[in-house]
């Protein structure tokens, strides 16, 4: 975007305006944005330069690391309006984004981003230097893209490097910063439609953005909405059925444990024999029968589901900085955003309910096997279709704000300071509509007012219908104080120190209404609600060597302690040399950590029972009934008290070779491996432990493996399963490389660039088994980005293509499958944009995303993975004006 300017009529009033918006945070509590920009000549500095990595400034540390940035060109050519969507083609986002609108979770308005496919909790999210707050409802620990602004994005750095020693907890996969505007002057608003050629999700977007920018001051406030159409799965028509054995009619079992009983599972006699064949149930189907398991009737689930859950975005953005005398400045930023979600979902399934179908009741297909009027009680698996589709809205509300003071000396010494204090808030509300509740199903079955297994035009499904809700409320409050003292000399060469102090103060508090708590809803369990705080103090300091450009060396030491989960000390070194003019050697190692967020470290124990064989009771008691059969076991679920800080150690190697103005050829190596990465249990793993743990002649760590109490007789007593635990080893590895070029012709200038990362391992090993799904189903080993444009005059275009490599249609738990022998072919998907300024402050653009139309691949499971999307081809028009 080009700057544009005001009048000088209206200038003066409408800067005072600005500057007295972007710095009304600062009566609040708040933290410094940073600055972007050197003064020249004699300006006053506003607040001190820093690169993502660092919280130095004047140093030359963008060499040390290998930093990619998107500038404000890259994101108007990406045809993208959202920070998410854009950062989802990131090669580094290596399997794609965790979550990125999906109507199955708790959070369907989230997109989130997994740097190096670590995951979203090890990626941290800056926006100008300070990180984002954290969503409740994921723990706190991973932070929302889509409450970022977009007007105001100036451009977003990337730093592929683990940086705990410089950002702590979060970083250890990397760090995303978005960088606000700092130069624009005047306004500007824009409007963008998107259009995608097959139907559902439509998109509109509009913002409108102002600011200023002399030798003392500078503000800019933007506001942006966009409202997204949902997109359905019945809108892709490649898309297969989704069968799930749980449909209607229902399909049931005697619940009789006794051997000559038949306990196989059987359809109810009016399951349709194909999909489609009967009007009651268009969408149901009699199943394939298995010996010794029966036959269900199933659902395509996939005729309700939503492959992108609705999303409107509201976001606010203040920003500002003014000097305080000769030597001081001020600066605030104010974030708000309200972000509004509706996700629609397939009727929620019973699961194996058992016993619901009591053996005198009048709909009971057994009624008559065992006496006059008496059956069997039947387990049942059922799904309420045609009471309609799960309905779930969902309301985020976000405000940031940071406010502080920085200067240039302190006393009569030269030291650059910041005092930077900070207060987030992110509020989530979820209100679920066309539930099920358990007890109220089974209350109509036993009182003869519902039968499931009758036509569904002559049932009343009031009568278990009920709507949830739950609550999320994340809040930090906290301070930060760094100094950083005019360059020293070391032997004729420039040292610079920085020195630190950070504290902050999180709560997160969750609530459940009283039928979730209870688990008493269609495919819930019970719900374990949260109120929890914590402290948290740490010191840190970087020292840097540079020898004028030739070579670097920097070393970061960073000391954290949270008041629930200890302290970690992460230091890292780096170094930079430049043996000739046009190449560049680099190299990083360090430790990084990740602390477990509030809802790991404090969940609530709770209890709950199911049917379970005693797998190590069975192997020493083979005639033992009790041990070999299902019987109904207490499960007790607890927080983990002695759940620690995850570490990591990380390298990063790499070289930059410039022999032009016009090209430059990057390559870099990384690796990043986790000695007590967290994991979760489950029963049967804690199961799997009792035996191993017998085999070895010892008892089971109850705080690593879990523990299978026991009575005198040796019969399960209860099992006790620790939520999470310390008990994995993980290691990622790999390289990118990047390319870009560019020349000047008669008709204009052509630019082209290539990016390229590639996963060369990643597995997991825990208790001895290792998974290795690199190169499997959702785990590519390559991504890449090709792009070329070209600029002439008032005109415009270009050509990005993002690839996808190819994996096993299998994953890695089924690696013997037929299905293995085939694979996923490389995926490649073309954008095109042609843009337009038809004067000095009217721009036009006008673009197509997946050009070509490509669909995603459809596995042997019948879906697609996270870095693919069914939207296909989208064509926009943007329009932007100026004043």
């Amino acid at each position: 975007m080009k700057r544009v300017h005001v009048n000088r009529v209206h200038a003066h009033r409408i800067r005072s305006l600005l500057l007295g918006l972007a710095m009304l945070a600062g009566f609040g509590i708040g933290r410094t944005s940073i600055a972007q920009d050197e003064p020249a000549g004699d300006e006053v500095e506003l607040a001190p330069v820093m690169v993502t990595g660092t919280r130095m400034k004047r140093v030359d540390q963008e060499d040390l690391q290998p930093l990619i940035v998107i500038s404000r060109d890259d994101l108007q050519v990406s045809g993208r309006t959202s920070v998410g969507a854009v950062l989802a083609n990131l090669t580094q986002n290596s399997f794609g984004a965790p979550l990125d609108h999906n109507p199955t979770t708790s959070a369907p308005g989230t997109t989130t981003a997994g740097l190096r496919g670590l995951g979203a909790q090890y990626t941290l999210v800056l926006l100008n230097g300070i990180p984002l707050i954290g969503q409740g409802s994921l723990g706190g620990d991973a932070q929302n893209l889509n409450v970022l602004p977009w007007a105001a994005v100036d451009r977003i750095e990337i730093l592929g490097d683990g940086a705990s020693a410089v950002y702590g907890s979060s970083a250890v996969g990397g760090v995303i910063n978005v960088i606000t505007r700092r130069d624009f002057s005047g306004a500007a608003v824009t409007a963008q439609v998107d259009r995608p050629t097959a139907s559902g999700a439509d998109a509109n977007s509009a913002s409108a953005l102002a600011g200023f920018h002399d030798e003392r001051s500078q503000a800019i406030f933007s506001v942006d909405y966009s409202k997204e159409d949902p997109l359905f799965a019945r809108q892709r028509s490649y898309l297969p059925p989704g069968l799930s054995s749980y449909g209607a009619p229902p399909t049931w079992r005697r619940d009789d444990p006794s051997p000559e009983v038949d306990q196989t599972w059987h359809a109810a006699a009016d399951c349709p024999q194909t999909l489609g064949s009967d009007p009651r149930y268009p969408n149901s189907a009699l199943g394939p029968y298995y010996e010794d398991y029966g036959q269900f009737c199933q659902y395509n689930f996939q005729a309700d589901a939503e492959l992108r859950a609705a999303l409107e975005r509201k976001t606010l953005l203040a920003q500002g900085s003014t000097a305080v005398g000769d030597s001081m400045n001020a600066h605030a930023l104010l974030l708000v955003s309200r972000n509004r979600s509706r996700a629609e979902l397939a009727p929620a399934p019973t699961g194996a309910l058992a016993d619901a179908i009591p053996a005198d009741s009048p709909f009971n297909p057994t009624l008559g096997e065992v006496a006059p009027g008496l059956g069997y009680s039947l387990d049942l698996a059922y799904r309420p279709v045609p009471a309609g589709p799960r309905i779930n809205r969902g309301d985020d509300r976000v405000e940031q704000l940071t406010t502080g003071l920085g200067g240039t000396h302190v006393g009569g010494w030269e030291a650059d300071w910041n005092l930077d204090l900070t207060g987030t808030r992110y509020a989530e509300d979820l209100e679920g509509t066309n539930y099920a509740s358990v007890s109220r199903f089974l209350d109509a079955i036993s009182a003869g007012t519902f039968d499931p297994f009758a036509d569904p035009a002559t049932q009343d499904f009031s009568q278990f219908r009920t709507s949830i809700s739950s609550t999320a409320v994340h809040r930090t409050q906290g301070a930060s104080f760094q100094l950083q003292p005019r360059s020293y000399s070391l032997f004729d060469v420039p040292l610079d120190v920085l020195v630190g102090l950070d504290y902050a103060h999180e709560s997160l508090a969750t609530g459940y209404d009283d039928q979730q708590l209870a688990g008493d809803v269609f495919g819930g369990v019970p719900a374990t609600p949260v109120d929890l705080t914590r402290n948290h103090h740490a010191a840190f300091t970087e020292v840097a060597l540079n020898n004028n450009g030739r070579w670097q060396l920097k070393a970061a030491l960073r000391r954290d302690d949270y008041s629930d989960a200890g302290g970690a000390t992460s230091p890292k070194l780096s170094a930079m040399w430049r043996p000739t003019d046009s190449l560049l050697l680099r190299a990083s190692i360090g430790k990084g950590f990740h602390v477990p967020d509030l809802v790991t470290l404090g969940a609530p124990t709770y209890t709950s029972e199911s049917q379970i064989t005693d797998l190590l009771g069975c192997q020493l008691r083979p005639d033992d009934p009790i041990a070999c059969g299902s019987p109904v076991r207490e499960l007790v679920f607890f927080s983990n008290p002695k759940l620690g800080a995850e570490t990591a150690r990380q390298s990063n190697i790499g070289a930059v070779f410039s022999p032009t103005r016009d090209f430059s050829v990057g390559v870099q190596g990384f690796r990043t491996h986790f000695d007590n990465a967290i994991t979760q249990l489950d029963m049967y793993t804690v199961l799997f432990n009792d035996i191993a743990c017998h085999d070895a002649g010892r008892t089971c760590d109850v705080y690593r493996e879990g523990l299978v109490e026991r009575d005198a007789d040796g019969e399960i007593a209860r099992i006790l399963v620790p939520q999470q635990v310390n008990a994995v080893s993980s290691l990622t590895r790999g390289f990118d490389v990047d390319l870009r070029t560019g020349h000047d012709f008669a008709f204009g200038r052509i630019e082209a660039n290539l990016s390229w990362s590639r996963i060369t391992r990643s597995e997991q090993e825990f208790e001895g088994s290792t998974n290795a799904p690199l190169g499997y189903l959702g785990y590519p080993r390559d991504r890449a980005n090709l792009g070329v444009s070209w600029q002439g005059g008032a005109w415009s275009a270009s050509a990005q293509a993002h690839v996808i490599g190819s994996q096993r249609n299998c994953d890695s738990y089924d690696a013997e499958s037929e299905s293995c022998a085939l694979r996923v072919p490389t995926y490649t998907t073309l954008d095109l944009q042609l843009g337009w300024h038809a004067s000095a402050k009217t721009q036009l653009a006008i673009g197509a995303i997946n050009a070509g139309d490509r669909r995603p691949f459809i596995d042997y499971n019948g879906v697609f993975g996270s870095a693919y999307s069914a939207v296909g081809r989208v064509v926009y028009l943007r329009v932007e004006q100026g004043f």
